[in-house]
């Protein structure tokens, strides 16, 4: 089943605080991750043995920049650590909910001559990712 973009919702916060609804603001969003392997192969082995690696994730927010949205996004810059939930099918119940932790990894505001103000903003995951449906 193919999902509409439209759906999508993000939402950031400091730890332990009400979170944002950047969605209205956002372009694209990215998630990427990644689970490198350890090389485990013993010596004398003619072919490379692996275990699977510590997963390590990034969501890539790209959006168009407010004063009230770069507010937003100035502070979380600043913070120890976030709390993120993102529905890339929306919000309605059953649909899935990612919900974690993560840091600010770089915050950029670009413009450009005759153009919009936009941002990008790359949070790295930290800890566990949980994957679960809207109530």
């Amino acid at each position: 089943m193919s999902v509409h973009n439209a759906l999508t919702a993000f939402y950031l916060g400091e730890d332990g605080q009400a979170l944002v609804d950047l969605t209205p603001a956002l372009t694209s969003l990215s998630w990427q991750q990644r689970t490198p392997p350890y090389d485990v192969t013993p010596i004398g082995f003619t072919h490379r043995a692996y275990l699977a690696g510590i997963t390590e994730a990034t969501l890539v927010l790209e959006g168009l920049w407010s004063p009230t949205v770069g507010a937003a996004l100035q502070h979380f810059a600043e913070c120890e650590r976030l709390t993120f939930v993102y529905g890339p099918a929306g919000t309605a119940t059953g649909r899935p909910r990612y919900t974690g932790h993560a840091v600010v990894a770089r915050y950029r505001v670009m413009t450009a001559p005759a153009g919009l103000v936009t941002f990008l903003l790359e949070l790295q995951i930290t800890e566990t990712v949980t994957l679960d449906i809207f109530p």
